[in-house]
C-alpha cells in the first residue's frame, strides 16, 4: 500500500512528536530548532509528494478512471495517436482495465466521443 500525502504527513509528526522530546532531552537540538525542522519537513511533504502525483499521466490515469464511472458525465480520455499516446493509454489500462481512454482517430476513441 502506498500512503498518501495525509498519512505520510501524520506519520512524519508522530515520529517528530515522540522522539523530538528525547533528542531535547539528550541535548542533541534545542526546542526551537526542532520546531523549525519539523514546519520545514512538513511544508516539504506536499511539494514532494505533488511533484509525484500531479504528473501528466497521473492525472490522465485519474481522469480515465473517473470517466469509468457509469454516473460521471466525464465520458473518457482521448490521448494522441502517437506512440507515447499508445504506451501512455496501455499504461494505464495495463493498471486499471476499467479505464476509459483511446487514441485519438480511432474506433475506440469515436465510441468514447458518442
Amino acid at each position: 500500500m502506498v500512503p498518501n500525502v495525509d498519512q505520510a504527513m501524520h506519520l512524519v509528526r508522530w515520529v517528530i512528536a515522540t522522539f523530538g522530546p528525547v533528542l531535547v532531552s539528550y541535548g542533541y537540538v534545542n526546542a526551537s530548532d526542532l520546531d523549525m525542522a519539523t514546519g520545514v519537513v512538513i511544508s516539504l511533504i506536499p511539494a514532494i509528494w505533488g511533484m509525484f502525483t500531479h504528473t501528466e499521466a497521473s492525472v490522465i490515469a485519474k481522469a480515465a478512471v473517473i470517466a469509468a464511472d457509469p454516473n460521471s458525465s466525464l465520458k473518457g480520455v482521448i490521448v494522441e495517436p502517437t506512440l507515447a499516446g499508445h504506451e501512455l493509454a496501455a499504461t494505464i489500462v495495463a493498471a486499471n482495465p476499467d479505464a476509459r481512454i483511446a487514441q485519438a482517430g480511432t474506433d475506440a476513441a469515436t465510441r468514447l466521443a458518442k
